[in-house]
């Protein structure tokens, strides 16, 4: 007896900044996903991130200092997970999003200083891994 492979569906209510990210993590895990969004636009609040420059990462992050939990270890699971240095490959190599680090703000923005370019890379990904994009929700 062969084992089916079963595809697993995925519903994301939102397609702001981590609405997409989802998305596009879950279909490369070989989910199907609808991406629920109640406006005409996805990403909306991506374009006025930074102030319409979109800072994307800080260059650094202090644990301690940046967040707080009552549970520490988890915040420190998190970040063993997926580290600063992995979501910033992420982004230039996976996204394709040419990143500067601005030295006044201690941050990574896009190259182009543009949050729409950020906003339809993310987009762009979504819909080359084929995820569905319903915009049902109200």
């Amino acid at each position: 007896m062969s084992k089916q492979k079963v595809i697993k569906t995925v519903n994301i209510i939102g397609s702001g900044a981590a609405g997409l990210t989802s998305a596009i993590f879950c279909a490369k895990s070989g989910a199907r996903v609808n991406v629920l969004e109640r406006t005409k636009e996805s990403g909306k609040k991506i374009l006025l991130s930074g102030g319409t420059r979109c800072n994307l990462l800080p260059v650094e992050v202090n644990l301690k200092e940046d967040f707080f939990s009552s549970n520490e270890h988890i915040m420190q699971k998190i970040f063993k997970s997926w580290s600063l240095s992995r979501c910033y490959d992420w982004l230039s190599n996976d996204i394709g999003i040419c990143l500067e680090k601005e030295i006044d703000s201690n941050k990574w923005f896009p190259r182009s200083n543009s949050a729409r370019e950020v906003r339809d890379l993310l987009q762009k990904k979504r819909k080359i891994l084929e995820s569905n994009f319903t915009t049902t929700l109200k």
